[in-house]
């Protein structure tokens, strides 16, 4: 999810952290029902603040300020854990694992979605 200059990364209920970018040497505020943690975006932009995992439904609301004074703010719902995939492709013997079933087409192929 990208908003107003702050890109958030997907959120499941078995992630213990939750990242995403901003602009460089951003303060991050993350905002877990009454809970609120804060970090700081590095010289890249990017951000992330170890927690529990949390329940699927949680909303999510990330806030970041730059140091310029520019604000940005994003929100999102933990999501279910994509579920793991096992096939074996046409052209490689090697098994693959695959996190999310979209991308296996029918027939076992790796389909970028």
């Amino acid at each position: 999810i990208i908003v107003n200059n702050v890109e958030l990364d997907t959120i499941t209920s078995e992630s213990k952290n939750i990242s995403g970018w901003g602009d460089i040497k951003s303060k991050v505020t993350i905002t877990v029902g009454k809970k609120k943690y804060k970090c700081q975006a590095d010289k890249d932009g990017y951000f992330s603040r170890k927690m529990k995992p949390q329940k699927v439904g949680t909303k999510i609301k990330v806030a970041v300020v730059s140091p310029d004074g520019y604000r940005g703010t994003v929100s999102s719902k933990v999501a279910k854990p994509l579920k793991k995939v096992k096939f074996k492709d046409q052209y490689h013997e090697k098994v693959h694992f695959v996190y999310d079933e979209r991308l296996v087409h029918p027939v076992g192929y790796f389909c970028p979605v």
